[in-house]
């Protein structure tokens, strides 16, 4: 089985989105052997539950360097492709330190929320896009070509998320409860919601109870139309490995037992 990171690719290229016929399934799509992506058995199946045309709302609770947002967006992009979907709107929050100094950086709204945009963007150009071209809040010159979209939840309120949408909300454990809540009350039935996160990685330093991911995950888990997945493996490296695998509790407990 070929090493991954988020996912191991050939070459990049500039691809722009058509539609072609849509496979039955990805398992020998030509999108992804386009691009020379190899997936691991857990992002195969989160590539295929996303897919697949019955799952409105998929959840993943998966480890830091599992290749989530890169399985994530490429599928959605190749459902864009296959004209399943029109675009793609993938939605962050604003950490608590970043909130408190949004005001005293220069510029409008999606300047400030620009260096959000990063896992997206990354994974779009892994995918072989170039973002300046296809995300609408980079092209200035002509946003109407492009298909993705980058917003905050902070703007959501009162708004639609349409049909033919793909909702990508990420590190959603860094929503509160009612953050979450007012973006899955934005969605119509012809949207595909994704919603990735980590329950052991959450920015909410103050109130890490009240994050909304495992409550919704929990709360939808078991109906129809849901889809939850785990990706368990990190690919990133020995150090992030080592890093993520540490538990202050389970550390603490253990040094306990030393000096016993």
């Amino acid at each position: 089985m070929a090493k991954t990171t988020s996912a191991t690719k050939k070459s990049k290229a500039n691809i722009e989105p058509r539609q072609i016929d849509a496979p039955e399934t990805l398992k020998n799509s030509g999108f992804f052997k386009r691009l020379g992506f190899t997936f691991n058995a857990e992002q195969k199946h989160l590539r295929d539950e996303i897919y697949k045309k019955e799952n409105k709302i998929i959840f993943v609770n998966s480890r830091s360097g599992s290749g989530k947002t890169t399985v994530a967006v490429s599928t959605a992009c190749a459902m864009v492709e296959y004209g399943l979907y029109d675009e793609i709107l993938y939605c962050f929050s604003l950490n608590n330190n970043f909130q408190s100094i949004l005001g005293l950086l220069p510029g409008g709204v999606e300047d400030k929320e620009k260096a959000f945009y990063e896992p997206c963007l990354e994974a779009l150009t892994e995918c072989g896009y170039f973002p300046e071209k296809v995300v609408k809040e980079l092209n200035t010159e002509n946003p109407a070509d492009a298909f993705v979209s980058c917003k905050s939840h902070t703007f959501l309120r009162g708004t639609n998320i349409g049909n033919r949408t793909i909702l990508i909300i990420d590190e959603a454990q860094n929503f509160y409860i009612d953050e979450l809540k007012k973006v899955l009350t934005r969605v119509k039935d012809g949207t595909k919601v994704i919603v990735i996160g980590h329950d052991g990685q959450c920015d909410l330093i103050k109130n890490r109870s009240n994050s909304g991911f495992i409550p919704y995950l929990n709360w939808f888990e078991g109906r129809e139309g849901v889809a939850v997945c785990e990706l368990t493996e990190n690919h990133r490296g020995w150090v992030s490995r080592i890093a993520d695998e540490y538990n202050p509790t389970s550390n603490k407990n253990t040094q306990d037992e030393q000096n016993e």
